[in-house]
């Protein structure tokens, strides 16, 4: 019964990736379209450090089963005053590994920048009735991840900066173009 159960969950998410509306009319995946004057303006002259206590760097893990049971977004795990990476992953994930090498460097560059990682089980996620289905694909929805990996980033104010949508990599885009250019490695 999981295994059906799971196979309809990816069934639907894949469908749902290959039906989602890219650009403009990407306004009702969940995500809110971040305003033109906001957005990453190429080569990263990003913005200027702030002033955040020294070795202040940091990675912290939290399972995707968390988020959706204590009914919060991404948003709620940005730290004030840092620039916040939210990458959601998979420990399969040959791209997330590749991020996730780059990151010493980039702490090095930037002792302003924190990463939240939220882990998606390779298993999928457990449900325990009809109900948990509905309910977890909605909250699933909410997330608008269609993929690993996915990546929101925000200002130090909590503000959105760049995100990923589904049909498009936006925040993982803009996170490598950062990474790049203070540490002149590829993401």
């Amino acid at each position: 019964m999981r295994w059906l159960i799971l196979i309809l969950v990816l069934g639907f998410l894949v469908w749902r990736w290959q039906a989602a509306p890219s650009g403009d009319a990407a306004e009702g995946v969940g995500v809110a379209p971040v305003p033109a004057d906001q957005v990453y303006p190429g080569a990263l002259r990003f913005a200027p450090k702030t002033r955040a206590a020294a070795g202040s760097t940091e990675v912290v893990v939290v399972e995707m089963a968390t988020l959706i049971d204590s009914d919060v977004g991404f948003d709620t795990l940005a730290k004030p005053g840092h620039y916040t990476v939210v990458e959601v992953y998979l420990d399969s994930c040959a791209i997330c590994r590749r991020l996730e090498s780059t990151y010493p460097a980039f702490f090095a560059a930037r002792d302003d920048v924190v990463v939240r990682k939220v882990h998606m089980p390779e298993g999928g996620l457990q449900f325990s009735s009809t109900d948990d289905i509905t309910r977890i694909k909605a909250r699933i929805d909410s997330f608008a991840v269609c993929g690993t990996p996915h990546i929101e980033v925000y200002a130090p104010d909590g503000a959105l900066l760049a995100a990923d949508r589904c049909g498009d990599k936006d925040g993982l885009e803009f996170l490598r173009e950062w990474i790049r250019d203070e540490t002149g490695l590829g993401g």
